[in-house]
């Protein structure tokens, strides 16, 4: 009678215990424990399931604390939350987590005029450090115009750029600089209609009016029309 098999031996037991969350957004921001501490110089790392030892993801070092809040990566997939170690770079613990695709949308106006201020809103908010950019239509990705961070608000506002054109308000996050979401917006030159009188004494004090404000920041000026050879100048004071 052939001998019995050897049985498989018991698989070893991790030296850290990692806890995350199950599921996660891409680009957002976890919390993760882990028991016990090995080294204060250990780290905590996300990296795509199956990864070789030595593959770092988005990472944080545990200092003296017993939990450590970090982003995850955009892409969507299956990932392993791993405590390594300092030295050896072994990794010591791992939980599984499956990230999701971020998905965020914008709303604002169809239209603005050239430096004006312009509303935008968004839902949700995928991580704090994410920010809300408003460049050219079909800019390449990680273009950078007027820009605000989302911090803990839904809606902030930008300025308009200068010049009329197509533009797309973008919501880039932080890990990656990825967009994950986008909406137009068509830039006019602004119509502003000034009120003024025909003459005027030197040094005298007069009103003016205008027809409508584009920029809290705008101002009025006195500019002196006059021709030369080349073209007809503005000297402004």
């Amino acid at each position: 009678k052939a001998p019995e098999p050897e049985p498989e031996p018991e698989p070893e037991a991790p030296k850290v215990v990692v806890d995350g969350p199950d599921t996660a957004v891409g680009g957002s921001e976890i919390e993760v424990t882990w028991a016990p501490t090995i080294s204060e110089k250990d780290y905590i790392t996300v990296v795509p399931v199956g990864s070789d030892a030595d593959v770092r993801g988005p990472y944080v070092r545990i200092g003296k604390s017993k939990s450590v809040k970090m982003p995850v990566p955009g892409d969507e997939g299956l990932y392993e939350v791993r405590y390594l170690h300092s030295d050896s770079k072994e990794v010591l613990g791992q939980d599984t987590m499956e990230v999701t695709k971020p998905e965020v949308t914008l709303n604002g106006p169809d239209t603005a005029q050239t430096g004006a201020k312009v509303k935008i809103a968004w839902e949700p908010t995928i991580n704090r450090r994410d920010y809300i950019t408003i460049v050219p239509l079909g800019s390449d990705a990680g273009t950078i115009g007027n820009y605000r961070a989302v911090a803990n608000v839904t809606e902030t506002t930008l300025q308009a750029p200068a010049e009329a054109g197509l533009y797309e308000f973008r919501y880039v996050l932080n890990i990656d600089r990825r967009t994950v979401a986008v909406r137009q917006i068509e830039v006019t030159d602004p119509q502003v209609v000034l009120q003024v009188p025909e003459t005027a004494a030197t040094g005298e004090s007069f009103d003016v009016s205008w027809s409508s404000a584009v920029n809290e920041k705008d101002y009025i000026t006195i500019c002196l029309l006059y021709t030369s050879d080349a073209a007809d100048d503005l000297l402004c004071v």
